[in-house]
């Protein structure tokens, strides 16, 4: 199964790459920032502070020291504003730049947390809803299997995510391309267990646009982003 929802200590998944929602400056300084620096141990801090500062949803680089995994891939996850600064845009980003940067470095498997869920207060129910469509939407992209965990280690939060939906709507993109198939459980694909013979050829076309079509909304979403930020704030009378 490509995709698997987890109650797990990130720390503790034995895979390629962890991802760790950290700040600009990989301070290592609350939540899962904190917990992966004092499980990989002094190695990773020192290492760190030889990196560039992160913009959000940028990702940094550095070996998992004396975590299970073979790299740690940082990233800055957006602040929850009310959903009025694109939020939900940023967080998609996160979760898509480690994805592709994962699949640079060869792993096989990756392990993800839910990215601002903790003291930047992104709402956990809309974590796992950008999650889902957006390592869908990487899944549906690659010819070769990566595993992808998504570690819930809120107990109540992992009790909304095994209901299911989550992982049946991303592995029915590794059998049907984006925008076929049935529509249930408020618009998550689900697979039929037959599926017809495809040409090679069609699929990679296929994924080949697909794959141009995310990236060019990704690229969309951050000239918005930009564009908003660069914009003057009009205070009101």
């Amino acid at each position: 199964m490509p995709f698997s929802i987890v109650h797990s200590d990130i720390t503790q998944m034995r895979v390629d790459a962890i991802v760790n929602p950290t700040d600009s400056r990989f301070s290592g300084s609350g939540g899962v920032d904190l917990a992966v620096h004092q499980a990989a141990g002094p190695g990773l801090a020192q290492e760190c502070r030889q990196l560039k500062a992160l913009r959000p949803s940028e990702i940094g680089v550095t070996g998992g020291y004396d975590l299970p995994c073979k790299y740690v891939l940082h990233t800055v996850g957006p602040v929850w504003k009310g959903g009025w600064a694109n939020e939900q845009a940023l967080l998609r980003s996160c979760y898509l730049n480690a994805l592709f940067r994962a699949a640079e470095l060869g792993a096989e498997s990756v392990a993800f947390p839910l990215i601002s869920a903790g003291t930047f207060g992104f709402p956990k129910d809309r974590v796992l809803s950008v999650a889902a469509e957006a390592i869908r939407d990487f899944l549906s992209l690659r010819d070769e299997d990566m595993r992808v965990f998504l570690c819930v280690y809120d107990r109540n939060a992992y009790r909304v995510s095994r209901r299911g939906e989550l992982e049946r709507f991303l592995n029915s993109a590794r059998t049907e391309p984006p925008g076929t198939g049935s529509s249930k459980s408020g618009g998550l694909a689900e697979t039929s267990g037959r599926h017809l013979r495809r040409d090679p050829a069609e699929t990679h076309r296929q994924k080949a646009h697909h794959r141009g079509s995310v990236l060019q909304a990704g690229q969309r979403q951050q000239k918005d982003l930009l564009e908003n930020q660069q914009r003057p704030q009009i205070q009101a009378q």
